[in-house]
């Protein structure tokens, strides 16, 4: 049709002038790194597709920040979603520029020469359609501040139908939004600027008891999750006729309740698994026919 994205309704902030205002140091005081733009534009569309564009412009200050975002995560809220890569590039002190579009792989972009001084400047579209039992649901969550970092723009924007109900949560101080209505679109946006850096300590509370952050949902209870993660796992978990199978073979010797359970955990011991999540292993158990042909487990 020729038209623009609807998320460009709202235009991006630019990119020079954010480069502009690197804080002084009385600001960035105790600041491993300062976030010069941390923005997401968001569309959620009437089937509660999501279409994202996120830009970051991110100062280095030392070397724990440089080994932090030397691999910087595409990052995404759901997983569903997948995330593109637009544009990386890293600009050293001295003002040379280097590409680094060509360093993404998976979901995230390397900057290996990244050092103090440097400034990463990454944008990248996300693109979301839950599925299943939370089909036609949306929810995400926004972070104003970080830990240990200096934040000089915070900006969310959520572009959507001006009927569509969701729910908000703010947590710490979050500004309310400016509302207004575009081309039969709802635009609500969301600035926090100049944030100070928050001082880490050893066993410090977590970022969601800490800091700025707001939270947003279409889902109504708990009870839409339950369901959701039922459907997904209860029908794996009913034992099968090579189950009982099993069992009745494990513990046809043990003539006591606890020497049953001995022998079913000794089995169940020399079975292998791996931590790092394997098929849809990190939340949906495989079926335990599956396991005991395979002699492969869940974590």
């Amino acid at each position: 049709s020729k038209e623009r994205p609807i998320v460009d309704l709202v235009p991006a902030t630019p990119t020079a002038s954010m480069l502009a205002k690197a804080p002084n140091a009385t600001e960035a005081a105790g600041a491993s790194s300062i976030v010069l733009l941390d923005e997401t534009r968001e569309v959620v569309y009437p089937d509660y597709a999501r279409a994202a564009r996120v830009h970051r412009i991110i100062k280095v200050l030392d070397a724990s920040a440089a080994e932090q975002y030397r691999q910087y995560p595409l990052a995404t809220s759901s997983a569903t979603a997948s995330a593109t890569l637009e544009s990386a590039r890293l600009i050293k002190p001295d003002g040379k520029v280097q590409d680094a579009t060509d360093n993404a792989s998976g979901s995230s972009v390397a900057f290996p020469s990244l050092g103090p001084g440097d400034i990463i400047d990454v944008a990248f579209r996300v693109e979301d359609y839950p599925r299943g039992g939370l089909a036609r649901q949306f929810w995400t969550e926004w972070y104003f501040s970080e830990p240990g970092t200096f934040v000089r723009l915070s900006r969310y924007v959520l572009i959507t139908p001006p009927a569509m109900a969701f729910r908000m949560q703010s947590h710490g101080p979050v500004p309310p939004p400016a509302v207004k209505d575009v081309k039969g679109w709802r635009v609500r946006e969301w600035r926090l600027a100049d944030i100070p850096a928050r001082k880490l300590e050893p066993v410090s509370p977590g970022m969601a008891d800490t800091e700025t952050w707001l939270d947003i949902s279409t889902i109504t209870s708990w009870r839409q999750i339950v369901q959701w993660y039922q459907d997904l796992s209860r029908p794996r978990c009913v034992p099968d006729a090579a189950i009982r199978a099993k069992a009745a073979e494990l513990t046809k010797d043990a003539k006591t309740e606890e020497e049953k359970l001995r022998a079913l955990i000794a089995y169940v011991r020399a079975i292998q698994y791996q931590s790092t999540p394997f098929r849809l292993s990190a939340y949906v158990p495989t079926e335990g026919k599956q396991v005991i042909r395979e002699r492969y487990g869940d974590c």
